[in-house]
């Protein structure tokens, strides 16, 4: 059997069109590291523009200056010097949604408390706006709630309120708020670029799953197309042993060909701007997130769900490259089920529709929705967004894959 499988895995790694994909796959996934280096940039207190290693030296920077728990006392202290910053003059240009601070003291100020300024302003916004801090200056100390009680009351809004059409089951409330409460509060800052250009980065693994079903779609449409169709079924294991090394094979291509992809994003992120930050919570990234993780532990959970939905992609690519006799068929129907979603958008009023939108392969490897308050109730079992992906490209993959060998065994020989 493990010489079937070297053999198998020799034919897919040793076609000249699957070399040329692999080394295109792998080439974008640098290009894009290298870009998000080159193009990364921020201002420092002169308003010179930084970027390369001095920016990851600045952020370092900035952090030491501001981490610690943000405390409501902290908070509060953060709007009335903010309030103070607007109220200085020559410090503030322009009134209402259209005032902003000088260049001078955005550079100085604005930029180096940005994350901590916006993730309060947000807290205090209503839920489905984004005022992107403008309301800082609108509040009155003395009257607002403190950030917590005020975060958790909007995010008991959101649950009420649910999202379009989609009202939330209690089982969706009572879960969610199981969650909400696991969360540590307060929350805790620091220096973490690392694993936050690594939620930003990640959207990129779409283009590796393009390129395994690329890859993939030929595994069993390759052997109609030359005639050795007839030849592996008439063999003593070619209806057992041979397909069972085809699918293996074809996993141990994408589990490689992914991994190598994911250690270079890996380097990127984690080489270039440092893995400070590990067991800080999710929430020092995205503040309102309702998951009780660390970044390690939401990091080390999307590349799961990014691996799982390779191997789902990969089983759909090879049922289909056993169905039809030409890859260029094959390869036709899943450039549509890949690229299409990323035409559809999401609706206003059709939270179902959305559910579905959000579980398509582009969508769910472009956002790990750490951000989101999106479940799946199943009666009284709920799966958030994370969990849901990871079980149904599971299921999809288990399931699927033995119809792949199936139609391979009964097509019709000619």
């Amino acid at each position: 059997m493990g010489s079937l499988i070297k053999f198998e895995f020799r034919k897919i790694y040793k076609k000249r069109m699957n070399l040329v994909v692999c080394c295109i796959t792998i080439f974008l996934i640098v290009a894009f590291g290298i870009a998000n280096i080159v193009q990364t940039y921020t201002y420092n207190e002169k308003g010179d523009t930084i970027s390369g290693r001095a920016y990851v030296k600045y952020k370092k920077q900035i952090a030491k200056k501001l981490e610690g728990q943000l405390t409501n006392e902290k908070a509060k202290d953060v709007i009335a010097e903010y309030q103070n910053m607007v109220a200085t003059p020559g410090y503030y240009e322009g009134e209402g949604e259209d005032g902003h601070f000088t260049d001078e003291v955005y550079c100085s100020y604005f930029i180096p408390h940005r994350q901590i300024l916006l993730d309060i302003a947000h807290v205090y916004d209503e839920p489905g706006a984004q005022t992107w801090g403008s309301n800082l200056n609108k509040l009155s100390l003395n009257d607002i709630k403190p950030l917590y009680e005020a975060k958790k009351n909007r995010f008991q809004m959101i649950l009420e309120a649910g999202s379009g059409d989609w009202n939330y089951t209690a089982a969706e409330k009572q879960y969610w708020t199981k969650q909400y409460d696991k969360i540590a509060e307060p929350v805790t800052y620091g220096y973490a670029e690392g694993w936050s250009t690594w939620f930003a980065m990640a959207g990129f693994f779409f283009y590796v799953l393009v390129g395994i079903f690329i890859i993939m779609s030929t595994v069993y449409a390759g052997e109609y197309e030359q005639k050795a169709d007839h030849i592996i079924l008439t063999t003593k294991y070619g209806k057992s042993k041979v397909i069972a090394a085809k699918n293996i094979a074809a996993f141990l291509y994408g589990f490689l060909l992914s991994t190598a992809c994911m250690l270079i994003m890996a380097l990127v992120c984690f080489g270039w701007y440092g893995a400070e930050g590990a067991s800080l919570p999710v929430q020092s990234i995205y503040f309102q997130s309702t998951y009780p993780l660390t970044n390690v532990q939401a990091v080390l959970l999307y590349v799961i769900m990014c691996y799982l939905a390779s191997f789902m992609m990969i089983a759909m690519t090879l049922w289909l490259s056993a169905r039809m006799k030409n890859g260029l068929s094959v390869l036709a129907v899943m450039l549509l089920l890949a690229f299409v979603p990323i035409f559809m958008n999401e609706s206003m009023t059709n939270g179902v529709y959305n559910h579905i939108l959000a579980l398509l392969p582009y969508n769910a490897i472009l956002d790990g929705g750490y951000n989101k308050i999106l479940s799946y109730p199943f009666g009284s079992c709920v799966l958030n967004y994370m969990n849901m992906r990871i079980a149904l490209y599971l299921i999809l993959a288990a399931v699927i894959i033995p119809f792949a060998g199936c139609a391979f065994c009964r097509h019709e020989v000619q």
